[in-house]
């Protein structure tokens, strides 16, 4: 650590070794997903409009800098509610067509392979 100049290194992820870990990501609705997550010995649930894990992510490390900060993680938790994704950015739409109900998921922003293969992994 004395390379790094710092008293003290953090992980995160998804791994229960992590300090501050994703525990889980549970769809409660087409709309709303609910996470789960560990920062140091917390538990902390947030609901957010987004179904993707790389904005789950990034919804760890806004949490990690509001922890490491001591700001109001309460006001950063209901705003995180509020986000939604950005234009072609994994935005979903209920649509009918011929009686039939269609989930349009645009992710249409930086299409590639691998976005590609991300966004249909997210649908389950």
């Amino acid at each position: 650590m004395k390379e790094a100049n710092c008293d003290k290194l953090f992980s995160f992820g998804t791994s229960k070794q992590s300090d501050f870990q994703l525990i889980s990501s549970y769809k409660i609705s087409n709309d709303i997903t609910e996470l789960k997550f560990r920062m140091l010995n917390e538990i902390i649930l947030v609901k957010t409009k987004n179904h993707s894990m790389h904005f789950h992510l990034n919804i760890l490390l806004v949490l990690i800098i509001t922890n490491l900060l001591k700001l109001d993680q309460k006001k950063v938790v209901e705003d995180i509610f509020d986000l939604k994704p950005s234009i072609g950015r994994g935005e979903i739409f209920q649509l009918k067509a011929k009686n039939r109900k269609i989930t349009l998921i645009d992710e249409s922003y930086n299409s590639n392979p691998t976005s590609l293969a991300a966004s249909l992994n997210n649908i389950n």
